[in-house]
């Protein structure tokens, strides 16, 4: 995502952790800085969302399988005869359900490692625009307070 904060677009902040060598006399829009701020968090919370509500997914889908396997290992249990065609088919059917269940639980530590690492990058981005701000704030508060004490100077000079 390439965001430009200064006037006119002119580039000097792009992307995560760039920052202006230089803002221009006027310094930045805040407007516009704090328009594109808000457009790069807002979709965050429906993102976490939609990964979380997956999350839950998988998790109800480890569920069913270990319900199915606890089901399976009861039957093969009491089974008499282990040796019997439909016996060897209900174990390669647990021996499946278990590979299974370790594949999406794989699949889950992958999207929640995914996950943490978006989030980090994302409050790393936010952190950095936020450091921008502070400076681009106290550059425009100095600039303010120079302009002022010139027009105070210009006043006394012009009242003598």
């Amino acid at each position: 995502m390439s965001m430009n904060f200064l006037p006119g677009g002119s580039g000097a902040i792009s992307g995560p952790g760039r920052r202006a060598a230089a803002a221009p006399a006027q310094g930045p829009d805040m407007s516009q800085y704090l328009e594109e701020f808000h457009k790069s968090v807002q979709y965050i919370p429906a993102e976490l969302q939609r990964q979380l509500k997956l999350l839950r997914q998988l998790d109800e889908r480890v569920a069913e399988m270990r319900d199915k396997i606890s089901t399976d290992c009861a039957a093969y249990s009491a089974a008499k005869s282990k040796d019997t065609p439909e016996m060897q088919a209900l174990k390669q059917r647990i021996d499946a359900t278990q590979k299974e269940c370790l594949d999406t639980a794989d699949e889950k530590i992958n999207l929640v490692t995914n996950l943490y690492t978006q989030l980090e990058a994302k409050m790393r981005e936010l952190d950095d625009k936020m450091t921008f701000f502070d400076e681009a704030m106290m550059q425009q508060d100095q600039m303010q307070a120079a302009e002022e004490a010139e027009d105070d100077g210009g006043e006394r000079k012009a009242g003598r």
